[in-house]
């Protein structure tokens, strides 16, 4: 908003520091502008900007939009077009396109909704493009298509027609031979200026630009690389710098008072006592605290950074120093020096092994120190270097690269130069490039070097031969640049092909280059092997569509992009790659990775995981491989990564095989560290230190460890080297970090020194510190680093002692920069530090301790050291080895003392062998077989034995010795794979996407829809398929289970319907009336008692091309009593019509009809009805009389045995009334407590078998962050009372509660645990019920994972530790439900054991075997599961990743099997659903996928049918008689202490647990024993008005006691308590009349609360809302939502389960009803008991009416 509160735009040239107005300046008038963000082009050429922007935007005090253009940089604006535009250009912004909204004239007959132009002079002048054929056509897109610049432009635009049924693409092609060339002098570079003649600058430089000068007209054809180059070398200015450029220093915060007073920034200290002099009387100098920021070039123009200023004294009471561990003892003291940089440092590096040091400063000054940075001294004086190199192998070699292009060299560390008068000679002399190339700007490596030869080089420099190409070129040289020899031009990374450890069969000048198809260096690439033979180059192709490769050790791993996912490839010869294998259940696709080198010649590789929000990484999966490089097993989860991909991971140096990592905790997400010291195969947490007095740090919480800060938080800090330790401070660690369960602020830390290679730890300084190792180790150096100082410590004892050391006189620093050579030879220590209170000046500091150790040491100083935990040999590759290192009290200096290192062999363990080829580690470490076994003879007959592998191999690089060996072979049998399991049947069927399915109920029939409308039918449960009339396309599928033999299948566009009354096996045609509505109104309705009698909602008068505007599009309801041979026409203009009668509401006739209507017959019904009238009426004489039921009617259902009516009334519109009736004629209003209403913003109904109503009202409806207060009716379903608070629900009202099938009263529910938290995740908690709602607890958790292993929240140890689970509104298939009718008592979630829910993929599969009491975990990861043969097989299925396997188990889930369940080995499916018998008592299954592969097949829909019947050879015996014999047994739950469950005991007949019979037939009936149980507490819930409070009923705040009806002269007071309606309990506890307070009534009259009764209601209508009502035992797949009438409810058995969704949204939606409709509708799937639908053409289960308000005008 600007100041007169108008919506302008603004634009920042500066990253944000500064916005400027867009204005628009007609006839000397300034015009603000409110630009359209998405239609911005910003003309740029590989992020070199030109100036220009084109966009569309609102003028103010000017109508419509208008296309606007700046040229110079964004600060100029005209407009360019009177109309909305898209504008793209290229050739840098000379070449412009425009696609205009088409504007019509007088004499212009044109029908074009759009104009196409383009201009070569910045819209001066536009040329148009006649195009014909684009009548009526919409534009969407535009894309610029063409890659060389000069050559014809090419451009696309993609268009639509109104009915957005058809895509164009119109292409334009641009020739621009004719057109002039841009010419050097007509570019120009200048900085972006502003209208009172100022400059934009950011980081303290001009921000300029590259364009072509305002008054050509010419075509810039220069290449990419050429305009980048030119733009990179053209040098920038500084500008003054600006408030802006300053900030805070450490320690300072910004002091507003200050600044505002004095214009000018201002800082006050932290705390002023750090800086105030030990005597101060009333005012000290100290530093402002502004700092200029790093990195920043602009001018220094602020008087308060530059000098100190004056602050008053605080008085303060003097502290007594106390430092136990802190002695200044010895006399030998270090000796420092220091310099003053003006300017930031840009870069320095050490010549290795030396104390040679070169600095250069972001100005581009180098400066050489040869005495440790004691003295410094510039150099180069007459250029601005741009990189220096230091050689790989020769140390006294760098390069250094210099702005002028040219490249210098030394090979004596600059000795010559120096004592030369800084000359060139035979020592430093420049490398001439060939043909005097320059090297490249691109971000190539310009040089690399030969591991042996020092003198061969690989350049890759740039050429531009004209104007219009830039292209890289590699070369390669023998003799240190004097002869080169070519490679290859459009090279990327190249480097030699021989490296330390990567030796392979080449030539020994041999070379790696990645080489793009053409120059543009965005194009695929090529890895290319260079072998030169006596003056020739022979090229080898090694790898296509590689995106990088690395040489790691002894590997060669590259990168290749395939099918849009990248894959790893590893070779250990430079020619033959292998895939890199992970195990069969992991998917690495389309993930990032990070290839880290082990300490034993393997690899570790971090897979980042994705964030699918954010799109960076957060944590990863680290795997390790085996000694070839190619398979990975999985070694951490959930390691930690940073923002831009950092793992923390880091090995200690010196010491093999030791490895810290940060892990996530899956309890909060927050970091925590773990160390290994067997090179990955274990894991442990750092015991907790000791403290400064060696005592244990005290610790208050459970998980009392040590963590250690990483690359992750320090990222960006001023350590350099290695990050714990050295490689020649052997065993010595020091880290920064916290004690407690997880990793805290960098700010809470601090410092920590290990002497035993990690094994335990020491807290040797409070606060945070930066360390540095001298003389191999002999001195530690500490400073810290969070606050200004001159003080650092040292200690020459490995910690046991410190000492103080002043390194500044008066100066204190903010340190940057703690650092030595990096093999820790010197003797010198390098600080880098910030001064303070002058802005830009760094402090070099130099710090000598030769003084310090002056002795050289001798053998008799050193020590035998090696690794030893818990007293015991740590061996890894078969040895252990023992290290020479200095003793902690030896007072004398290592130098170039070479120290021993031994080596002695181990015996032989399970740790000295990997997985052989095919076989992956289990999480109990074992080798387990994946597919064949690879010593198996190719001739082998099966059923023959053959020596094979045990699963494991030794490590090559193991010296181990010994008789315990792990790779003996064994006997195998031929033809086993994973274990056996070969005679399970399956085929496969490559498919279209399927849409519906569904099966016959007592059948082996199944059918399914597809995407392309064809209908397939199997008679066998999938294993053959044949297409249901091949030349119809089929739209919808209607299925009655009242009616198991009948459905009927509508067709697109036609009139003729199909129906089939046995099952499938004949179809037989009919002809509908007329068109089926496209109104989303419910389409059919099928009679309960006669399956040929069908109500039709059909359509009349409705133009599909306009009926959404002026026609009188409307509904006819139609009926058939024939199966739709002959049609009669009953009443128009409905909504909801079905049948009244069903099984449970069977009062109503059986041709009675309830339909809403609407009172006035016109009017198209496809808008808004306005104030037209929708009433419910009734007829049972098929509409030739009909009695009005309700007026305003929102909408009915018909379930169990109630019918309710909603309705909302002009009195109360932010609420609903509900109406409930037991036979369609008396209705009661349902009543709720005190201050609860339904409002009509939604609620949900959910039914219930139990002989009441549960309903979720919507408390919180904030997206993402919606909750909800669950109810429980009465017996008669009209008064409810509260049962669960903050349940969880999602914005579509589906709420997270499910019924366990089979056995009453057990239900789970997910609730809120933080229901108050804005702008945070819902954390969400499960609760379980076993008395029908009543009450509610938390599951409680198993003790241990299926591994044995105790869970991270530990249930004995820690409360709060519970079992959750997802449900429906997370579930991404929903049709998964905890339990089937046929495996009683049995239930599986997806969940985890914790504090809250996780995320789905972070979740595990658990199972219940005694219906909800007790749980276990039977696998890792989240699954699919199918229960089948009455429990007697599960299936598992990872639906997470891509896989190629499953896994079953016949023994209710204790043990599971593989099974491979394709063909192909490397074919891997993203399972996404299973399908059986909807009672689950197949052995037959169906799973449903997407094939992921590298075949012309992937990404195609695979069907695998399979038959589990083989595996099971015994049948099983049912004899209720002789229980010892059956297979079967009475179970009983044991939820209570009784047995007793809703005030009975029940006994089921089930499968004996580890039974592994299969059933032959199904239960002709299923018996069972009850017996009745005194009633308990626990068969009692809230009455009306009354809320459960810890576990008591109590009367809701200012609500009314219940008063029973009028008995015998008395009514009684509610106790707060009434009998659950489902609970069969006798006599016992009576909590329901004991107490109970009498009054004296009169039997004439009715009672208080007894409810309204209604006949009819008339109420005049003010709006219709939209009502949605979904079965949740039917769940139809992207199907309607259905209504849980008798004929939809599986007949088999007593439901007891969630049956309904009722969601009212009420009057608050006018448009997009049909999008809305569509977004509910693709998230409900079937359950599969039952049929899905695909649109709205079904029976009387379809329950949608749509909203329209009445007094908003048709447009």
């Amino acid at each position: 908003m600007d100041e007169d509160g108008l919506r302008v735009s603004k634009i920042s040239l500066n990253n944000g520091v500064h916005f400027n107005n867009i204005d628009v300046v007609e006839y000397g008038k300034t015009f603000p502008v409110l630009i359209d963000l998405y239609s911005v082009n910003i003309s740029e050429t590989n992020d070199v900007y030109s100036g220009k922007i084109i966009c569309s935007g609102r003028i103010t005090d000017k109508k419509g939009k208008f296309t606007l253009m700046t040229v110079n940089g964004g600060l100029k604006w005209e407009i360019i077009n009177d109309t909305k535009s898209t504008g793209i250009d290229s050739n840098h912004g000379s070449l412009t396109l425009l696609v205009s909204k088409h504007r019509k004239y007088f004499n212009n007959n044109s029908t074009n909704t759009f104009d196409i132009s383009y201009s070569f002079n910045n819209g001066k002048v536009w040329e148009d493009i006649p195009i014909s054929g684009i009548d009526n056509l919409r534009f969407k897109k535009i894309f610029y298509l063409s890659n060389k610049p000069n050559k014809d432009q090419q451009f696309m635009i993609i268009a639509t027609e109104k009915s957005k049924n058809f895509i164009y693409s119109i292409k334009i092609n641009i020739n621009i031979n004719n057109e002039n060339e841009c010419l050097e002098n007509d570019i120009e570079i200048v900085n972006i200026s502003t209208s009172d003649g100022g400059f934009i600058c950011m980081n303290g430089l001009k921000r300029k630009i590259l364009r072509r000068k305002l008054d050509k007209t010419c075509i810039i054809k220069m290449g990419r690389n050429y305009i980048s180059s030119k733009f990179l070398s053209s040098p920038s200015e500084s500008c003054e710098c600006e408030t802006n450029d300053y900030y805070c220093d450490v320690g300072f915060v910004y002091d507003e008072l200050e600044s505002i007073k004095n214009n000018i920034i201002s800082c006050k200290s932290i705390n002023p006592l750090i800086y105030q002099p030990k005597e101060c009387n009333t005012i000290y100098s100290a530093p402002s605290g502004v700092k200029k920021i790093p990195g920043n070039m602009c001018i220094d123009k602020l008087d308060n950074s530059e000098k100190m200023i004056e602050r008053e004294c605080v008085k303060v009471n003097p502290e007594k120093f106390n430092d136990t561990n802190l002695q200044l003892w010895g006399s030998n003291k270090p000796t420092s020096s220091f310099y003053i940089f003006e300017r930031e440092i840009h870069k320095f590096l050490y010549f290795r092994n030396s104390d040679i040091i070169l600095l250069v400063t972001v100005k581009g000054d180098t400066y050489i120190s040869t005495n440790g940075g004691t003295k410094w001294e510039r150099i180069f004086d007459d250029y601005t270097i741009f990189g220096m190199i230091l050689h790989d192998v020769d140390d006294k070699r760098a390069y250094f690269i210099f702005s002028n292009s040219e490249i210098w060299m030394t090979d004596d560390c600059l000795n010559e130069y120096l004592s030369n008068g800084k000359k060139t000679g035979k020592h430093f002399f420049k490398i001439n490039t060939p043909d005097n190339q320059s090297y490249n700007k691109l971000g190539i490596s310009i040089i690399d070097f030969h591991p042996t030869e020092p003198d061969y080089l690989v350049f890759t420099g740039e050429r531009c031969e004209d104007r219009n190409e830039c292209y890289t070129q590699a070369y390669f040289t023998h003799n240190n640049g004097n002869d080169w020899e070519f490679l290859d031009k459009n090279v990327g990374k190249c480097l030699f092909a021989l490296d330390v450890e990567f030796k392979i069969d080449v030539p020994i000048d041999a070379v790696y280059c990645l080489v793009y198809s053409d120059s543009s260096l965005t194009s695929s690439m090529t890895l290319v092997l260079y072998e030169s033979n006596k003056g020739n180059i022979k090229k080898t192709v090694i790898q296509e569509n590689v995106v990088n490769y690395f040489v790691v050790s002894k590997y060669l791993v590259t990168a290749v992009e395939e099918h849009d996912s990248v894959k790893l490839r590893i070779s250990l010869d430079g020619r033959t790659f292998n895939d890199a294998k992970f195990p069969p259940d992991v998917d690495i696709t389309n993930n990032s990775f990070t290839v880290l080198e082990s300490t034993t010649g393997r690899l570790f590789l971090n897979v980042n995981k994705e964030d699918s929000r954010y799109k960076f990484s957060s944590s990863g999966t680290l795997y390790i491989s085996n000694s070839d490089g190619t398979y990975y097993n999985m070694v951490l989860k959930r390691t930690n990564v940073s923002f831009g991909g950092i793992v923390d991971f880091e090995k200690v140096q010196g010491v093999e095989g030791i490895v810290l990592v940060n892990e996530v905790s899956t309890k909060n997400g927050k970091p925590r560290t773990v160390i290994s010291f067997d090179d990955g195969a274990t894991w442990n947490s750092i015991p907790r230190p000791y403290d400064l007095d060696n005592k244990k740090v005290p610790c208050t919480k459970d998980d009392c460890r040590l963590n250690l800060h990483s690359h992750s938080s320090i990222e960006n800090s001023v350590s350099v080297g290695y990050l714990y330790s050295n490689p020649s401070a052997t065993g010595i660690l020091l880290g920064v970090g916290n004690v407690g369960p997880y990793l805290s602020d960098i700010s809470n830390a601090d410092t920590y020194m290990s002497i035993d290679a990690g094994l335990t730890w020491k807290l040797v300084k409070k606060g945070v510190y930066s360390w540095e190792f001298i003389d191999q180790g002999s001195i530690i150096v500490l400073i810290q680093d969070d606050v200004p100082t001159n003080i650092l410590y040292y200690s020459t004892n490995f910690g046991k002692d410190w000492n103080e050391y002043q390194f500044l006189n008066s100066e204190k620093i903010y340190l940057r920069t703690l650092t030595s050579d990096l093999n820790s030879k010197s003797m010198y220590a390098f600080i880098l530090g910030y001064k303070q209170g002058k802005v830009g000046e760094v402090i070099a500091t130099s710090v000598n301790f030769e003084n310090v150790l002056k002795n050289q040491c001798s053998k008799d100083d050193f020590e035998e050291w090696k690794i030893s935990g818990n007293e015991r040999k740590i061996c890894l590759l078969g040895h252990q080895t023992t290290y020479q290192r200095k003793k902690a009290d030896s007072e004398c200096h290592v130098g170039n003392y070479e120290r021993k290192v031994v080596r002695e062999n181990c015996p032989c363990s399970e740790i000295d062998y990997e997985c052989d080829f095919s076989y992956w580690r289990d999480p109990y470490g074992k080798c387990i077989l994946d597919g064949v076994d690879p010593k198996e003879p190719k001739d082998c007959k099966p059923g023959e034995v053959f020596n094979g592998s045990s699963g494991y191999r030794k490590i090559a690089a193991s010296t181990c010795t010994g008789s315990f060996k792990y790779d003996d072979p064994v006997k195998r049998i031929c033809g086993e794979e994973n274990g056996g399991g070969n005679d399970i049947v399956k085929k496969e069927y490559i498919i279209d996407t399927i849409e519906d399915w569904f099966y016959f109920e007592e059948s082996e029939t199944i059918m399914y829809l597809n995407k392309y409308y064809e209908l397939f039918i199997s008679r066998n449960e999938g294993l053959e398929w044949e297409r249901v009339e091949k030349d119809k396309k089929f739209s919808s599928i209607i299925k009655s289970p009242q009616h198991k033999n009948l459905a009927i299948f509508l067709t697109i566009d036609t009139r003729v319907g199909y129906y089939t009354i046995d099952k499938g096996k004949n179809f037989y045609s009919f002809e509908l009336p007329t068109i089926a509505n496209p109104l989303k109104i419910p389409v059919f309705s099928i009679n309960s008692d006669n399956p040929g009698w069908w109500l039709f909602v059909g359509a009349e008068d409705c133009k599909f091309e306009s009926f959404f505007i002026e026609d009188d599009c409307h509904s006819v309801l139609y009926l058939t009593k024939n199966y739709g041979k002959s049609w009669n026409k009953l009443e128009t203009y409905v909504r909801h019509c079905e049948w009244a009668k069903t099984d449970k509401f069977s009062k109503p006739s059986n041709s009675g009809i309830f339909c809403q209507i609407y009172s006035e017959k016109k009017g198209s019904m496809a808008e808004p009805m306005g104030g037209n009238v929708l009433t419910l009426q009734y007829s049972t004489d098929f509409f030739k009389h009909s009695k009005e039921i309700l007026k305003h009617s929102l909408a009915f259902a018909i379930f169990d045995k109630y019918m309710m009516i909603a309705q909302v009334t002009p009195e109360m519109r932010d609420q609903a009334k509900l109406f409930i009736s037991t036979d369609g004629e008396l209705f009661e209003e349902a009543e709720f407590p005190l201050n609860f209403k339904v409002p009509d913003t939604g609620f949900t109904i959910l039914e219930s078998s139990t002989g009441k109503i549960f309903m979720d009202i919507f408390t919180r409806q904030v997206l993402g962050s919606e909750h909800g207060y669950l109810f429980m009716s009465s017996a008669n379903g009209t008064r409810f009372s509260p049962s669960l608070e903050n349940t969880n629900r999602n914005s579509y009202g589906y709420v997270d509660f499910e019924k366990m099938i089979g056995i009453p009263g057990i239900a789970i529910a997910n609730v809120v645990a933080n229901p108050d938290s804005y702008g945070h995740s819902k954390l969400v908690q499960t609760k379980i019920s076993f008395n029908d709602g009543a009450t509610w607890n938390f599951i409680k958790p198993p003790t241990e994972d299926c591994y044995g292993k105790k869970f991270e929240c530990d249930p004995e140890k820690e409360e709060g530790c519970y079992l959750h689970f997802h449900s429906y509104t997370e579930r991404r298939d929903p049709r998964n439900y905890f339990s089937t009718e046929t495996a009683v008592g049995m239930m599986v979630g997806i969940g985890n054991v914790g504090h809250s829910l996780l995320k789905y993929k972070d979740s595990d599969t658990f199972l219940t075997r005694d219906a909800g009491k007790t749980w276990v975990e039977i696998h890792k990861n989240a699954h699919l599961y199918e229960f089948g043969d009455y429990g007697g097989i599960l299936l598992l299925v990872n639906d997470e990743v891509p896989t190629n396997f499953l896994e079953f188990s016949v023994d209710q889930g204790k043990t599971f099997k593989k099974y491979q369940f394709v063909e192909q080995k490397d074919r891997k499916v993203r399972v996404k659903d299973i399908l059986t018998v909807p009672d689950a008592t197949s052995l037959k299954f169906i799973l449903i996928g997407t094939i992921h592969d590298n075949s012309n097949e992937s990404g195609s829909e695979i069907m695998v049918y399979l038959d589990f019947s083989p595996i099971k050879t015994k049948k099983c015996v049912i004899d209720p008689s002789n229980p010892e014999k059956s297979d079967f047994e009475l179970w009983l739950p044991s939820i209570t202490e009784d047995g007793c469950l809703l005030g009975e005991k029940i006994e089921f007949y089930r499968r004996k647990e580890g039974n592994d019979c299969y059933m032959g037939e199904k239960f002709k009936d299923l018996e069972f024993k009850t017996t009745s149980c005194s009633c308990t507490t626990f068969d009692y819930e809230c009455d009306f008005n009354f809320v459960r409070v810890n576990g008591t009923c109590e009367l809701i705040q200012g609500a009314v006691r219940p008063i029973s009806p009028c008995i015998n002269g008395k009514s009684y007071e509610s106790t707060g308590y009434r009998l659950i309606p489902s609970s069969k309990c006798i006599d016992g506890v009576r909590l329901d009349i004991e107490g109970a307070k009498s009054h004296r009534c009169s039997t004439s009259g009715s009672s208080w609360g007894v409810g309204k009764k209604i006949f009819i209601i008339v109420i005049p209508i003010i709006a219709i809302a939209a009502f949605f009502f979904y079965n949740k035992s039917q769940s139809w797949r992207e199907g309607e939502i259905r209504l849980p009438t008798e004929e939809t409810l599986n007949p088999r058995f007593d439901f007891s389960m969630i049956v309904a969704l009722f969601v009212s949204l009420a009057n608050k939606i006018v448009e997009g009803t049909a999008t809305l409709y569509d977004s509910v509708r693709n998230i409900l799937i079937r359950r599969r008991d039952y049929t899905p639908l695909n649109n709205s053409n079904n029976e009387n289960n379809v329950f949608i009416v749509y909203m329209y308000d009445f007094y908003l005008s048709r447009k």
